[in-house]
């Protein structure tokens, strides 16, 4: 079966912090309905969640290395770092796997 584009945005981006809008989440998979194709992502409000690929998402990769520190522990910290610490804090936590939806079920299951 031919995936969208969009699966491929997904995979690109896989458990990296993202923006749905205007919100911060993580995205963690992608799926496919009947009618839709759509992105599933973990927010600290909303928690797993789909959103269809239509209006896409804004990668954050563009924040890595500005806003760069060093601690005196040797941490390196940058917007993208400090964004993904927060997401975590917040209970956000990467997936162990792609989420991958195809079909009209509504289970969401694991890709190997």
């Amino acid at each position: 079966m031919k995936r969208h584009q969009s699966y491929y945005d997904a995979m690109e981006h896989f458990n990296e912090p993202v923006l749905d809008g205007v919100e911060v989440v993580r995205l963690v998979g992608w799926g496919q309905d009947d009618m839709d194709c759509f992105f599933v992502y973990i927010g600290q409000r909303r928690g797993l969640y789909r959103s269809t690929a239509v209006c896409g998402f804004t990668p954050l990769r563009c924040l890595r290395d500005q806003s760069a520190v060093t601690s005196r522990a040797g941490e390196y910290w940058d917007d993208y770092t400090r964004i993904e610490s927060l997401l975590s804090l917040n209970g956000v936590l990467k997936a162990p796997a792609f989420l991958l939806e195809d079909g009209c079920d509504a289970n969401v299951t694991a890709s190997a």
